[in-house]
């Protein structure tokens, strides 16, 4: 009885072959029977034996199977006869123990399933002997092997005589086609003479005549033979597993080759699914290359390849186990060769729709909507491709940024400092929004400015010390560490154990910072941070015993340099910026919004002045005096912090005023309104002018494209032509002031103008209106006829001129060679000079008495005007510790010290 075996020497004439019984073997395509002469000899033969790889796969079961492992039948020609085979009937538990203990293979062949084992049992009759039974375990159990064959070699199919074990694996061989010995073969001088083994009987006995087919029909380099081995190992081991499939045909066939040649041959074929020459009269390829040349051929190739496969190194082996399991990964529940987890992202994310069906239709109803339940189930999909987007979102981080590499970040972790560690953690959540380079990037500069500032700080640590060379800061820092590490005396008699604070631990010094202290010195601070051995005291020195705490050796606790508090002004309540949500607070320090919120100063304006000192302190070498810095920030002394200080800065348009500035100087005056520290506002422009109006570049934009109507805000033309409030605003005009701009000046409480002002409300001339409060109230400041001419006309009026009307209440001569800049200076000068006046007074009266002259200012009657004063603010007032205060500062003789206005 032949078998199937790996490529080796045969047997012995006189070993019993053993053949397996759980791999069942393809029907001959021709049969005959021994009392005829004739043959036929058939290529279309697939009988095989048992291969290099013998393990048999799932659906290689025995014919009889249990109801619960469906298995789909192969097809045969009609010509061929259905031979079947029968299972040698032998415990499961043992072939499993056997199986495993000898496989060392990675295929992805498995065992036959204990089921299909068990469901062959029922073919055997409970009558058999123990002996025959004990003979078809051992007989099954022979056939049982590990892999023996390497990749990459000759390998393949071996076929072997059932008598004489010669190796037919290459000639013609007779296969017996009896059902009492499946895959029996016999070489051809013992099936002349008769020779038999075994249950065959040459007489009775159907047989086969099957040669290898040698020739090509698809390609020039690939046989029939190889084309039958190719496809059965598909169908054995599945398309993909080229190794597996490469092994199964041999030749030294190698899995790339075999992938390549299917592709080409047959996916890539124009008659897909058929070969290029699957025409059975096609025989080309057969015709130009004889058959002795093409087997020539193959035995060069195979020649060749198994004398480079004994020349090759050997294979590397593998650095990581490529098992798909949780256990043979760094990460514990990680299954490499289906990139999951044991555990996923939202683990239980399927389990809403595992039992859900749909069935047949478009899910509408009549009227053409969705169903309900299709709406639901849709709504139920929906989440759960969320919840897979999320998982999917997650694995890309961790391949993208190599997480899955724990023992490599370990060690790299390893290396770096507690502070390094601690900066990186709370950079990690920007690796979602980063590639690994542009994070690695990223993370290097992170340790680089973490490593800048510590020596930074050292640095300054040195010199607050009084060191000024690098080597006596290495000693210094040698010094410091043993000082550290000295041990306090400790025992009964240390009556200052108690009152001594703890020392404090000295933090290594991380080498990169190190190195960008003093890099070119061969003292590294490295070595200083070792620890030394217990028995060594180094003695004390003179530079010792200066922070020595009393004469006898003992040391005294590093210094602890002491927090700069920032004090308060006096009468000024602090701002609370972090609770009113300022812009650009996020910039600023803990301490640099402290600062702010006691000289109450917005971050913006704080870091403008920040920026223009440190520049101008690095062009002094570190030496800038008070007088510099406030040239620098153009303060005047005279102001104080009562005094709100507003400019508008556009200049290029002579400071026109557009939609987005009308809001945002409305949300400005009603922000100083409520803010109590603040008395009195000036207003003034940059450049030539104070304000020209209107942007009417914006107008005509808004014209062209039909966008819509020009508005302001509530309060008028910059926030004041309509404003009521209860604060004073002092317009500080420095040039040109025009339309809108004239119209602010008209509604505010009052005004300082230069010499070079001028004033016009030239609505007339562009064909529009001063419907922004000002005309009105410009005849009750100028008159009726003076409100006429100006506002007809469109004319210009100057500073002295605007003076006599009483529409400015003061004109700042300037000289004929001032730039702007100086004549802007002088208005505001001036300006500030008046807001210090009405600031250093109450400020509840400043607000009630602005509100009585307002009142007649707007028509109310004199006696209704104060009868409305008494009823409204009267008690208020008297009420207030700002009268109490008053009165009581007069009596001392001292100056008052008023408080906020609470009105």
């Amino acid at each position: 009885m032949a078998r199937k075996q790996p490529a080796a020497p045969p047997r012995p004439a006189t070993a019993t072959a053993r053949k397996d019984a759980l791999i069942p073997r393809k029907t001959p395509s021709v049969t005959a029977s021994c009392n005829t002469n004739t043959s036929s000899p058939t290529a279309a033969s697939t009988a095989r034996k048992a291969t290099s790889n013998p393990r048999p796969r799932p659906n290689y079961s025995p014919p009889k199977r249990s109801s619960s492992t469906p298995v789909a039948p192969r097809k045969h020609p009609p010509s061929q006869s259905r031979v079947s085979t029968r299972l040698r009937r032998r415990p499961a538990q043992r072939y499993d123990r056997f199986f495993h203990e000898h496989d060392d293979d990675d295929s992805p062949s498995s065992v036959a399933s204990p089921s299909s084992i068990s469901g062959g049992r029922d073919s055997f009759s409970e009558t058999d002997s123990d002996a025959a039974e004990d003979e078809r375990i051992e007989s099954s159990m022979g056939v049982i092997r590990k892999k023996t064959a390497q990749r990459g070699t000759e390998g393949g199919t071996k076929y072997h005589c059932d008598v004489c074990s010669v190796d037919v694996t290459s000639t013609v061989r007779i296969s017996c086609a009896h059902s009492a010995c499946p895959e029996y073969d016999l070489c051809v001088p013992c099936f002349s003479e008769g020779k038999s083994s075994k249950n065959h009987d040459p007489r009775t006995h159907p047989y086969q005549v099957i040669e290898q087919n040698s020739v090509p029909i698809y390609t020039e380099d690939w046989g029939a033979d190889e084309e039958l081995l190719l496809l059965e190992g598909a169908e054995i081991y599945g398309l993909g597993s080229w190794a597996d499939i490469a092994d199964h045909i041999g030749g030294f066939r190698t899995k790339d080759e075999v992938r390549d040649h299917y592709i080409d041959t047959y996916i890539d074929s124009p008659n897909f699914p058929l070969p290029a020459r699957a025409d059975p009269h096609d025989t080309t390829l057969q015709d130009s290359i004889p058959k002795e040349e093409f087997q020539a051929r193959k035995k060069r190739r195979i020649e060749e390849r198994k004398e480079a496969a004994k020349s090759a190194p050997p294979a590397t082996p593998k650095q990581k186990p490529t098992a798909s399991v949780p256990a043979c990964h760094e990460v514990q529940g990680y299954m490499p060769g289906r990139l999951e987890f044991e555990t996923e992202f939202l683990n239980e994310a399927e389990e809403a729709v595992q039992h859900m069906t749909f069935e047949p239709g478009n899910g509408l109803n009549e009227k053409g909507e969705m169903e309900p339940e299709m709406e639901l189930k849709m709504t139920i999909m929906e989440i759960y491709n969320s919840r897979l987007t999320a998982r999917t979102e997650r694995k890309r981080i961790l391949f993208e940024h190599n997480l899955l590499e724990y023992r490599k970040n370990t060690a790299q972790e390893k290396k770096r400092t507690k502070e390094e560690r601690d900066l990186l953690n709370k950079a990690k959540p920007f690796s979602r929004m980063m590639n690994h380079d542009d994070f690695e990037e990223f993370c290097k500069g992170l340790e680089y400015e973490h490593n800048l500032r510590l020596a930074i700080a050292q640095l300054q640590e040195w010199r607050q010390m009084g060191i000024r060379d690098l080597k006596s800061g290495e000693k210094y820092e040698q010094e410091k560490m043993q000082r550290a590490q000295r041990a306090i005396p400790q025992g009964s008699f240390d009556r200052l154990a108690s009152a001594r604070p703890k020392q404090a631990q000295q933090p290594d010094q991380p080498s990169a910072a190190s190195q960008l202290t003093a890099p070119e010195l061969p003292l590294r601070l490295q070595k200083a941070t070792t620890k030394p051995a217990p028995e060594t005291k180094p003695p004390m020195n003179d530079f010792d015993r200066m922070f020595a705490s009393n004469g006898d050796g003992i040391d005294a606790a590093p210094p602890v340099k002491s927090k700069y508090v920032i004090q308060p002004l006096s009468g000024v309540t602090p701002w609370k910026l972090e609770n009113d949500g300022a812009p650009d607070l996020h910039l600023l320090t803990k301490e640099e919004v402290e600062l702010c919120n006691v000289l109450h100063m917005q971050p913006k304006p704080y870091l403008v002045v920040k920026e223009a000192l440190l520049k101008e302190s690095m062009k002094q070498n570190g030496s800038l005096k008070k007088k510099d810095a406030r040239t620098l920030c153009k303060i005047d002394v005279t102001k104080t912090s009562r005094i709100y200080d507003f400019m508008l800065n556009r200049p290029k348009s002579l400071n026109c005023i557009n939609v987005a500035g009308h809001a945002e100087l409305h949300d400005v005056w009603e922000w100083f309104d409520a803010e109590p520290s603040l008395r009195v506002a000036i207003l003034t422009g940059k450049g030539r002018a104070f304000c020209a109006g209107a942007d009417l570049k914006e107008w005509n934009t808004k014209n062209t494209t039909s966008s819509g109507k020009v508005t302001t805000a509530p309060s008028g033309f910059g926030g004041i032509s309509r404003r009521s409030g209860k604060k004073p605003i002092i317009c500080a005009i420095n040039g040109l002031c025009l339309g809108g701009g004239c119209e602010i000046i008209i509604n505010a409480d009052l005004n300082i103008a230069s010499a070079r002002a001028v004033f016009a409300l030239p609505e007339v001339k562009r064909g529009v209106l001063a419907i922004a409060g000002g005309l009105p109230r410009l005849v009750r400041t100028v008159g009726r006829q003076r409100a006429m001419e100006m506002a007809l006309t469109g004319r210009n009026v100057s500073a002295a001129e605007a003076e006599r009307w009483g529409l400015v209440n003061e004109v700042v001569e300037v000289g004929q060679g001032d730039s702007e800049e100086v004549v802007s200076e002088k208005v505001v000068k001036r300006a500030l000079g008046v807001a210090g006046a009405i600031a250093a007074n109450s400020p509840d009266s400043v607000i009630v008495t602005r509100e009585g002259v307002k009142m007649g200012w707007e028509g109310v009657g004199a006696e209704d005007g104060t009868r409305l004063l008494i009823e409204t603010w009267e008690r208020r007032l008297y009420e207030g510790e700002n009268m109490k205060e008053g009165v009581k500062a007069f009596v001392e003789k001292r100056e008052p010290k008023w408080l906020d206005s609470k009105l």
